[in-house]
Protein backbone atom coordinates (compact mmCIF):
# COMPACT_ATOMS: atom_id res chain seq x y z
CA UNK A 1 0.00 0.00 0.00
CA UNK A 2 2.90 2.52 0.46
CA UNK A 3 4.56 1.60 -2.25
CA UNK A 4 1.28 2.61 -4.42
CA UNK A 5 0.73 5.69 -2.18
CA UNK A 6 4.15 7.28 -3.44
CA UNK A 7 3.12 5.83 -6.79
CA UNK A 8 0.36 7.73 -6.66
CA UNK A 9 2.75 11.14 -5.69
CA UNK A 10 5.28 10.08 -8.30
CA UNK A 11 2.18 10.19 -10.91
CA UNK A 12 1.52 14.33 -9.67
CA UNK A 13 4.96 14.87 -10.97
CA UNK A 14 5.03 12.88 -13.88
CA UNK A 15 5.67 15.27 -16.37
CA UNK A 16 5.03 12.99 -19.43
CA UNK A 17 0.96 13.57 -18.58
CA UNK A 18 -1.11 16.50 -18.61
CA UNK A 19 -2.91 16.78 -14.78
CA UNK A 20 -5.99 15.55 -16.46
CA UNK A 21 -4.34 12.58 -18.22
CA UNK A 22 -2.49 12.04 -14.71
CA UNK A 23 -6.09 11.65 -13.05
CA UNK A 24 -6.91 8.92 -15.61
CA UNK A 25 -3.64 7.08 -14.85
CA UNK A 26 -3.88 7.73 -10.81
CA UNK A 27 -7.10 5.84 -11.56
CA UNK A 28 -6.20 2.79 -13.32
CA UNK A 29 -3.70 2.28 -10.56
CA UNK A 30 -6.30 2.67 -7.81
CA UNK A 31 -8.45 0.37 -9.56
CA UNK A 32 -5.73 -2.03 -10.54
CA UNK A 33 -5.40 -2.70 -6.88
CA UNK A 34 -2.04 -4.91 -5.79
CA UNK A 35 -3.00 -6.86 -9.37
CA UNK A 36 -1.77 -4.63 -11.89
CA UNK A 37 -5.00 -4.90 -13.84
CA UNK A 38 -7.57 -2.94 -14.22
CA UNK A 39 -10.15 -4.25 -16.21
CA UNK A 40 -12.92 -0.75 -17.00
CA UNK A 41 -14.50 0.51 -20.04
CA UNK A 42 -13.07 3.50 -21.29
CA UNK A 43 -16.88 5.34 -20.82
CA UNK A 44 -16.57 4.07 -17.12
CA UNK A 45 -12.87 5.70 -16.53
CA UNK A 46 -13.64 8.44 -18.54
CA UNK A 47 -16.64 9.06 -15.78
CA UNK A 48 -14.65 8.18 -12.75
CA UNK A 49 -11.75 10.59 -13.83
CA UNK A 50 -14.08 13.09 -14.65
CA UNK A 51 -12.56 13.67 -17.97
CA UNK A 52 -13.59 13.25 -21.70
CA UNK A 53 -13.05 9.75 -23.81
CA UNK A 54 -10.90 11.49 -25.95
CA UNK A 55 -8.41 12.36 -22.81
CA UNK A 56 -8.77 8.78 -21.45
CA UNK A 57 -7.86 7.55 -25.21
CA UNK A 58 -5.04 9.94 -25.55
CA UNK A 59 -3.80 8.88 -21.92
CA UNK A 60 -3.69 5.21 -22.66
CA UNK A 61 -1.90 5.80 -26.18
CA UNK A 62 1.16 7.25 -24.37
CA UNK A 63 0.60 4.98 -21.57
CA UNK A 64 1.04 1.91 -24.23
CA UNK A 65 4.15 4.10 -26.22
CA UNK A 66 6.23 4.06 -23.03
CA UNK A 67 5.43 0.63 -21.89
CA UNK A 68 3.85 1.67 -18.82
CA UNK A 69 0.36 0.01 -19.68
CA UNK A 70 -0.87 -2.81 -22.39
CA UNK A 71 -4.15 -2.86 -22.84
CA UNK A 72 -5.97 -5.82 -24.14
CA UNK A 73 -9.59 -5.67 -25.09
CA UNK A 74 -12.07 -8.50 -23.60
CA UNK A 75 -12.97 -10.73 -26.12
CA UNK A 76 -17.15 -10.75 -26.78
CA UNK A 77 -17.33 -6.95 -25.03
CA UNK A 78 -17.78 -5.38 -28.47
CA UNK A 79 -14.46 -3.41 -27.83
CA UNK A 80 -16.10 -1.69 -24.87
CA UNK A 81 -14.47 -3.78 -21.94
CA UNK A 82 -10.83 -3.58 -21.74
CA UNK A 83 -8.10 -4.72 -19.43
CA UNK A 84 -5.21 -2.53 -18.74
CA UNK A 85 -2.08 -4.06 -17.89
CA UNK A 86 0.32 -2.29 -16.12
CA UNK A 87 4.11 -2.61 -16.01
CA UNK A 88 6.02 -2.99 -12.81
CA UNK A 89 9.28 -2.27 -14.02
CA UNK A 90 7.94 1.01 -15.81
CA UNK A 91 5.82 2.22 -12.82
CA UNK A 92 9.02 0.89 -10.62
CA UNK A 93 10.79 3.72 -12.67
CA UNK A 94 8.21 6.31 -12.81
CA UNK A 95 8.83 5.94 -8.70
CA UNK A 96 12.66 5.94 -9.31
CA UNK A 97 12.59 9.08 -10.85
CA UNK A 98 10.74 10.70 -8.62
CA UNK A 99 13.09 9.90 -5.76
CA UNK A 100 15.72 11.04 -7.42
CA UNK A 101 14.53 14.11 -8.35
CA UNK A 102 13.07 14.75 -4.94
CA UNK A 103 16.45 13.76 -3.29
CA UNK A 104 17.93 16.34 -5.54
CA UNK A 105 15.99 19.30 -5.53
CA UNK A 106 16.17 18.98 -1.60
CA UNK A 107 20.03 18.68 -1.42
Amino acid sequence: MKDQELLLEAIDHYELLTPSRQLVFKNLIKLSGNKNVATISIKTLSEISKVGRPTVYDTIEILENHGVVQRQIIPGSGKRLSSFILNPAALANIINLYTLQKKIIHE
